[in-house]
């Protein structure tokens, strides 16, 4: 439950009968604070803050229109919200996650939940892309970007063909014949193959239609085969 708030404030406990069965006969429940006090010893109403009608903080806003508009209150100056803020809190009193809450919080919210849909979408895009485009067809290591002196921890030669299958599969021939055969799997940008020789796990980063897989301080590129 929300915490209440004051609404208004009295000097003496039996002042706030009329404001209370106003705000109920709204639907508004309403709470007294100090009124046992007051009526006690009446002095000390003051100095302790007077008896208080009190509404749930949710209902604040609709309370005051209602003392304001039967003139129990003066109608406080109220900031000019923008169209689209009046209409985003239109929209969303009747949500019940919502209702209890303010625009801020729901702003916060919703954003919060965007923010969080979109990193997914684009973590899952990101993935799946660089799966597609290895699947898609074989690869060879560019004659451009190969080094021999490189120390890229498995020798992968020009001559050889690189294939991602799109089951998991991965085979690594050369003239037909395969030299090693293992599983692949692409997490974020970083391709893991698993050889019965070794695991490699591989940086990936497209470069136009050639793909650099870099290990600690070393990389060879690949292409289309």
């Amino acid at each position: 439950m929300s915490e209440p708030v004051t609404i208004m404030t009295f000097t003496f406990a039996h002042e706030t009968g009329i404001v209370r069965s106003l705000l109920e006969s709204y639907g508004i429940k309403t709470y007294v604070l100090n009124d046992y006090t007051a009526q006690t010893i009446s002095l000390y109403s003051n100095a302790i803050g007077g008896v208080q009608v009190q509404v749930a903080a949710y209902d604040y806003d609709k309370a005051r229109e209602i003392l304001e508009e039967k003139g129990f209150l003066e109608k406080e100056e109220k900031e000019k919200l923008p169209s689209w803020i009046k209409t985003f809190k239109n929209a969303t009193d009747s949500w019940p996650v919502f209702k209890n809450h303010s625009v801020e919080f729901r702003l916060f919210f919703l954003a919060a939940i965007a923010i969080t849909i979109i990193s997914v979408t684009l973590f899952l895009n990101f993935k799946f892309e660089y799966s597609g485009i290895l699947s898609r067809h074989d690869w060879k290591v560019a004659p451009s970007f190969f080094n021999e002196e490189h120390e890229f921890p498995y020798h992968f030669q020009t001559d050889g063909k690189l294939s991602f299958k799109s089951n998991g599969e991965f085979l690594y021939q050369i003239a037909d014949s395969t030299i090693e055969k293992g599983k692949w799997k692409v997490s974020n940008n970083w391709l893991e193959l698993r050889l019965p020789s070794q695991t490699l796990t591989l940086t990936v980063i497209k470069q136009g239609n050639q793909m650099q897989l870099e290990a600690k301080n070393s990389s060879i590129y690949i292409e289309p085969f």
